[in-house]
């Protein structure tokens, strides 16, 4: 908390989906900034124009430039500037942000006098950079100077099932709704490759279209089964999946089907409930 209280930059690394932003802004509402909270996704400019996003341009820099512009540190002055997806900087404006880096001092695109800011520098990567630096796509001392501050690794909820029963808890507080609690193991045993955004967009689904309060397993659960175990793209060709992931997907359904008895459920698989716990992780 006192490193977050701080100035100090921070890296925030985690898959999407796993609450990067939300962090962001929550470190700069605890922290001392007086100025705006500025957030900048890198890959959603192109490239040609991530540098004037950042450092802002002066009036006639380039085709289009029709006004001065204030870039995002400027714009942060005083407060917090989350640079979202730094693993998406071009390796030259990497050099130009490492330069800022040094004195907190940049000239914007066409300018001819420097500015200086007071500003918190907050980045996000959804990959390892250590990675990018091998493979060339990443300035070394680049890494090195945005990783020097505070790094915090953010889990995904594969890794952290007990997120996942937390979250749901939450959800149910916060929207008045009651989850059937067979329905949480369910989720529990899920991947969720987008994370939070993921579940949260699966559970507001669910909300609109349920009849009263309560939340059961129904026909959405069973299609996130088989986009979970990637099912749906068995027949193609760029991707070979294992007879055992399809065998648990397909004893997931079965099982949810059965309203998670492993009773009933053994009887239409022609196995036994021991079986199905042991396929299911549930020894």
């Amino acid at each position: 908390l006192r490193a977050i209280k701080w100035n100090m930059s921070i890296l925030l690394q985690g898959e999407t989906g796993v609450g990067k932003s939300s962090l962001a802004k929550k470190i700069h509402a605890v922290s001392d900034r007086r100025g705006q909270f500025i957030h900048i996704n890198i890959s959603s400019y192109s490239e040609s124009l991530i540098e004037s996003e950042l450092f802002g341009h002066k009036k006639g820099a380039f085709t289009g430039a029709i006004n001065d512009k204030i870039g995002a540190l400027q714009q942060a002055d005083d407060g917090t500037l989350f640079i979202d997806e730094i693993d998406s900087l071009p390796i030259k404006i990497q050099t130009k942000l490492l330069l800022f880096l040094d004195n907190y001092r940049a000239r914007a695109v066409g300018g001819t006098q420097e500015y200086q800011v007071n500003v918190r520098l907050i980045f996000s990567s959804g990959q390892c950079l250590k990675a990018l630096v091998k493979k060339g796509q990443m300035r070394r001392d680049f890494y090195y100077r945005i990783s020097d501050g505070q790094l915090i690794h953010l889990q995904s909820l594969r890794d952290n099932p007990h997120l996942i029963q937390s979250f749901c808890k939450r959800f149910e507080v916060d929207n008045k709704m009651k989850l059937n609690k067979k329905l949480i193991e369910f989720y529990e045993s899920l991947p969720w490759p987008g994370n939070y955004r993921q579940i949260k967009g699966h559970l507001n689904r669910k909300m609109i279209l349920a009849k009263s309060n309560k939340i059961d397993f129904d026909q959405t659960d069973e299609m996130l089964i088989e986009q979970s175990s990637e099912l749906i793209e068995i027949n193609n060709d760029k991707e070979i999946y294992s007879l055992n992931d399809v065998k648990e997907a397909y004893i997931k359904k079965i099982f949810l089907q059965s309203d998670s008895n492993y009773n009933i459920a053994a009887k239409k698989l022609m196995i036994s409930p021991r079986s199905i716990r042991t396929l299911l992780g549930k020894n």
